[in-house]
């Protein structure tokens, strides 16, 4: 957030109550006026931007009217200096984790919708994700109906994966390698058959999917590792412990796996903590995944974006991919979680060339896409 504007000498008695009160509820003010339908003034037209916010911090405070008229200048002076006026631009994203009909959860969008609002916005590639396995046939569905509808220009691609869960075996090196040889794009380690995810959801541990075993991975996830070196593709460590994670990542890295992703981390079911986050990308270069919103549990979900602002400076944005995990009917519509994650973090000081390295620059390059 930008600094404080100073309020001119002459209101130099109130300012310092007023200012201080003001800009310290200003993000929370500026968020309820997009919320109440201000976004498209706050992009177009300064003055008008400038009054959303203004009435927004009216409503909510119960103040005299000189109070409001100097808060009415710090509004008006954001909005002339240009703060929060910089729309982000959505062309050419890519996010890496997205959920869609069919499943056995209702979902926002199907694979068609979903890739029609990736066209609407201009985006380069979504990979759909279920826990159910195989995603990779309903991307190839989905882009021959892209190409049928709209032709061969627009610039858009959905890819799809596999999710090592006991739907289709576990760590099952024949089911990867199918997958693999339609152009699955990322290979998941087990998200509802993991055992933290069944530890922290109260079940029994012992009937998720061995990944370690005495301080080593099992011999069959060896035989994954191998496939994902060949085909040059993504490892995701999906709903496993911060434990099994670290075994799992020098293990992949020893047989020479070059992309690996660290599945939404600081969701509570992975529950991996901010100096492990920071030891993995430090001892082995990995991306870490921070996604959109997390899952409480009772359809509750809790925004992660402060959290992801402050895991980006704390290992840099080189290291840090910006995906939605999006696709939840009690979440917005995938593209207007991602617009919002991205809004955010460029209404907080991250500039545009590193937004653009996360959304586009890292995808691309796990996915094999020309930047």
């Amino acid at each position: 957030m930008p600094d404080p504007l100073p309020l001119p000498p002459a209101y130099s008695a109130h300012s310092s109550s007023l200012d201080g009160t003001f800009n310290g509820v200003f993000d929370t003010t500026f968020n309820s006026a997009l919320t109440i339908g201000f976004s498209d003034i706050k992009y177009s037209i300064f003055p008008l931007s400038a009054i959303a916010i203004f009435i927004v911090y009216s409503y909510q405070s119960n103040r005299q009217p000189k109070q409001l008229i100097l808060a009415w200048m710090v509004c008006e002076r954001h909005a002339r200096k240009g703060e929060y006026m910089t729309k982000v631009s959505m062309k050419g994203v890519c996010d890496m984790h997205v959920h869609t009909n069919p499943d056995l959860r209702l979902r926002a969008y199907n694979d068609f919708e979903l890739a029609e609002a990736g066209i609407r916005v201009g985006a380069r590639a979504i990979v759909i994700k279920s826990h159910l396995g195989f995603t990779v046939s309903r991307a190839a569905m989905a882009n021959e109906f892209i190409r049928r509808m709209y032709g061969d220009d627009t610039g858009f691609t959905m890819y799809g994966g596999v999710v090592m869960n006991k739907v289709i075996g576990g760590v099952n090196p024949e089911a990867v390698e199918k997958g693999l040889k339609l152009g699955a794009k990322v290979i998941w380690l087990p998200t509802q058959s993991a055992r933290q995810h069944l530890l922290k959801m109260g079940k029994d541990p012992a009937d998720g999917i061995e990944l370690v075993r005495d301080g080593k991975v099992v011999p069959e996830l060896k035989d994954v590792f191998s496939l994902i070196r060949d085909y040059d593709v993504t490892l995701g460590t999906a709903h496993v412990s911060p434990e099994e994670a670290f075994v799992v990542v020098e293990a992949a890295r020893d047989a020479g796996v070059k992309k690996i992703v660290v599945t939404h981390p600081e969701w509570w079911i992975v529950g991996m903590s901010v100096e492990d986050q920071v030891r993995m990308v430090r001892d082995y270069d990995v991306i870490l995944e921070r996604c959109y919103a997390q899952n409480m549990g009772g359809g509750v979900y809790k925004s992660n974006l402060p959290d992801n602002l402050d895991i980006i400076r704390e290992v840099g944005y080189k290291n840090v991919m910006v995906d939605t995990d999006g696709g939840q009917t009690e979440n917005p519509h995938w593209e207007l979680a991602l617009e919002e994650y991205m809004q955010y973090l460029s209404d907080h000081g991250v500039t545009e060339d590193e937004l653009y390295y996360m959304t586009r620059t890292i995808p691309y390059r796990l996915l094999g896409i020309e930047d």
